[in-house]
């Protein structure tokens, strides 16, 4: 079997994908049956018995074109005043290849004649006569009717590919197409003109040859449209080649509509198409949200790298529906997120994903946006959680609402942006971006009237989050410490970052927009900080909270001394804190295997008060009956940059629950105490405070000998 690689036949732009499938199908259906195809990166295989000197001249002398007509449509040709360059002289051939093309169009006609139609049909007539058509065409010209158009209990449908029934405005793609016949073939003989000889090799295998610029292309190759910059001089006329208009329209036929009903509330019939949806603004740079407005749809080619037969490729093709969950995909965002298991299920290597956008003026050109390689993409499975209480839905309405501001528009297509990166791209640097954006998202829907009255609820994620955007940085370790804080307490941490309905341990917003408990202001992290710990010794002291310092993840010392020694990382602990504050059962990570640096003297003496008096207990500083109590004044000493006046509290404090303490006095010079309180406030594990306190505290190694 020989591999012919077709190199002029690529994924973008359409018409050359498009292309491919014509290629195929012809084959298939008029030279060699058992005839393959697949995607290489420089073009299409094809998998044939025949040579490439065969398959041109298949092409050139053989090849018997499929009847594309559309006598629905004003200038298809079959009216007095369309153009009948192509259509006239094909049906008054007699030549063998265009026998069923001829007798396609003497059917149409008579069809016509019997219903008294001599005009384009206005809107009354064009449905009885679609229905016509449908129960009478002959197999052959029905190809075309249903990849063009789809007949529903709602009227006709037009799936986006093909127009709006085989146009794109003024441009009818059948007159196209029978015209771009006649330039390729003379039409009393059928055989093959000088000009299909000299450009046929550009079609198959992209190479150079000189094109008359005669025809239009449309939508399908916006590169070839014409225009402003697409030539040498300032305005280039459109250019095509006659193969490249007549293979993609052939091509395109293996795309056909069906009427589906979606497991949904809506119970109407809807047109679905071969991998279809709505288009979402987000995951390219060359489309925003505002596109959508009046953009006709996208889709995602599939792209397969093992050899597939005709029969294999329709099964795709009819099978083509993704779903999320019981639900079918809505639009791009959906797609990318089902694509790695409906591309693994049925082979598919690869998406190329197309926006049918309105670019040039009215025009609409079929976008190339970016291919999606597929994966198994466990990753993407965690955007689910963003579907409970419809809470992704609900945001992504908000942001396509009129009324919508341009800053909640922008930061919800940033959302997007990442999400979509994450289907693609999975990783630890994607998951935490994503955090990021829903953390954004989240402070945005409780702070606003509209936010807390169309989501009530925020974002409940799963500990998966936790361990996939792990990438085991200092920055990390530390904003996932503060987000377990009181954890398993009646104060955890997101009841300070957002306003919730009493009864922390949920998720619902309180439709006041107001908590005395929410202290996450703007500011320092620092500052932050401190003002979250005052709240919690108010609030926890009042309910005897055993969890006021303790968190579910705690960090380990290699980060605490880089929160003491690096501010740069403030950002990136006060960008993921607000999601993170969302995990709904957080847990400890696997230890790093890193080397502690020496802590401030300053830090291992405060930190047993800010500790809970069961890990106190557990690292052998305090009996059972005992407590080391915080005194109030020392954080307000550390956040007033008095750290001298605040260790001598402590020492005292410490003496007084009968700890040795060493006789050293911590040198605070230089010291930034407010640092270093942000630092105390990061929960830390019971073996760490243990290795911290051997070194500090005498009476440790005894406690534990008796204990």
């Amino acid at each position: 079997m020989n591999a012919i690689l077709l190199q002029g036949c690529s994924t973008i732009p359409m018409a050359s994908y498009l292309k491919a499938l014509g290629i195929l199908r012809l084959v298939t259906e008029q030279l060699d049956p058992q005839a393959r195809g697949s995607w290489r990166d420089d073009g299409f295989v094809l998998y044939t018995d025949r040579s490439k000197q065969e398959l041109e001249a298949f092409l050139l002398n053989d090849y018997k074109p499929t009847p594309v007509l559309a006598p629905w449509n004003g200038g298809s040709g079959f009216y007095p005043g369309d153009n009948k360059d192509g259509f006239d002289p094909l049906r008054k051939s007699e030549a063998p290849r265009f026998q069923v093309l001829r007798e396609s169009i003497e059917q149409i006609q008579q069809l016509l004649r019997a219903s008294g139609l001599n005009s384009k049909p206005d809107a009354a007539a064009k449905e009885p006569l679609l229905r016509q058509l449908r129960n009478e065409l002959n197999e052959a010209s029905l190809a075309w009717l249903d990849a063009a158009l789809m007949l529903t209990s709602e009227g006709p449908k037009y799936p986006p590919l093909l127009g709006t029934g085989g146009n794109d405005g003024r441009l009818d793609f059948t007159n196209n197409f029978l015209k771009q016949l006649t330039s390729l073939f003379v039409p009393a003989t059928g055989a093959p003109t000088a000009q299909a000889c000299a450009t046929l090799p550009g079609a198959l295998y992209a190479t150079p040859v000189l094109l008359s610029g005669k025809g239009v292309i449309g939508q399908f190759s916006p590169g070839n449209a014409g225009g402003p910059n697409s030539s040498t001089g300032y305005e280039g006329s459109a250019q095509v080649n006659g193969w490249d208009f007549v293979l993609m329209l052939e091509g395109a036929l293996l795309f056909a509509a069906s009427v589906t009903r979606r497991q949904e509330s809506d119970q109407s019939g809807q047109l679905s198409y071969p991998f279809t949806v709505r288009l979402s603004g987000s995951g390219a740079g060359s489309t925003a949200i505002a596109d959508e407005k009046n953009a006709r749809a996208e889709i995602w080619l599939p792209i397969w790298r093992q050899a597939a037969g005709l029969a294999e490729l329709k099964a795709i093709l009819s099978e083509g529906r993704a779903t999320l969950g019981r639900r079918v995909c809505r639009d791009g965002l959906d797609f990318a997120r089902a694509a790695a298991q409906l591309g693994i299920d049925r082979g598919i290597a690869a998406f190329q994903r197309y926006a049918f956008v309105m670019r040039s003026g009215k025009a609409y050109l079929a976008t190339p946006l970016s291919e999606f390689q597929v994966r198994r993409t466990p990753e993407a499975e965690l955007l689910n959680d963003l579907e409970k209480h419809h809470w992704l839905p609900r945001l992504r309405g908000l942001a396509r609402d009129k009324s919508a501001t341009a800053s909640l528009t922008s930061t919800v297509q940033t959302l997007e942006n990442a999400l979509f990166d994450l289907t693609r791209r999975p990783g630890a640097p994607a998951m935490q971006n994503a955090l990021i954006r829903i953390g954004e998202l989240a402070l945005w829907q409780s702070r606003h009237h509209k936010g807390r009255e169309s989501m009530p609820v925020l974002p409940q994620l799963s500990g998966k989050w936790l361990t996939s955007a792990d990438d085991r940085s200092d920055s990390y370790r530390l904003a996932a410490a503060l987000a377990g804080l009181g954890t398993g307490g009646s104060l955890p941490m997101r009841a300070h970052l957002y306003p919730l309905e009493h009864g922390y341990k949920h998720f619902k917003l309180n439709q006041t927009g107001k908590s005395a408990d929410c202290a996450w202001q703007q500011g320092r992290l620092t500052a932050r900080l401190y003002n979250i710990l005052q709240r919690r010794l108010l609030s926890c002291s009042k309910a005897e909270d055993q969890h006021l310092f303790s968190g579910a993840t705690p960090a380990d010392l290699a980060a605490v001394h880089a929160l003491l020694c690096d501010p740069a990382m403030d950002t990136a602990i006060t960008q993921l804190l607000p999601a993170m504050a969302l995990l709904e059962k957080p847990f400890s990570l696997p230890e790093r295997q890193t080397e502690t640096p020496p802590l401030p003297l300053a830090y291992r003496l405060l930190k047993p008060l800010f500790c809970d008096p069961q890990q106190l207990r557990h690292a052998g500083l305090i009996s059972a009956d005992q407590q080391l109590a915080l005194p109030r004044e020392i954080p307000r000493l550390l956040a007033a940059n008095r750290p001298g006046r605040a260790l001598e509290m402590a020492i005292r404090q410490l003496r007084i629950a009968g700890l040795e303490l060493p006789a050293l006095v911590p040198d605070t010079t230089g010291l930034d105490s407010q640092r270093l309180l942000a630092a105390l406030l990061v929960p830390i594990s019971n073996r760490a405070l243990r290795h911290l306190t051997n070194n500090t505290f005498k009476v440790v190694t005894s406690r534990l000998e008796n204990a």
